[in-house]
């Protein structure tokens, strides 16, 4: 039997849930882009709790399934760089990921 569920990620098996297909093929399409243009940066919008991580989640795992080993998949939070308030981001950025 299907529950509401109103926070974390989303079980469609358990859960009620309203399919995305398009929203994620849209998210895929920007992703993939045309291979001879490497594909594009855009930036996912909105408020907490609104499906963000999950579009992105969605889209890695087709791209995977889809492409195979064509594209190398990794995956950056920030999170830790923007709310810690001891350091310089910079710095901590580039401790993360040295240039």
């Amino acid at each position: 039997m299907r529950t509401f569920h109103s926070y974390g990620p989303v079980n469609s098996k358990k859960h009620y849930s309203v399919p995305r297909t398009q929203l994620v093929s849209n998210c895929v399409r920007s992703l993939i882009g045309d291979l001879d243009d490497f594909g594009q940066y855009f930036t996912i919008w909105g408020a907490r709790q609104t499906g963000k991580t999950w579009l992105f989640r969605q889209s890695m795992e087709i791209i995977k399934q889809q492409y195979g080993d064509q594209f190398c998949i990794g995956e950056i939070s920030m999170q830790d760089i923007v709310f810690n308030t001891n350091d310089d981001p910079t710095n901590i950025f580039l401790m993360i990921f040295p240039p």
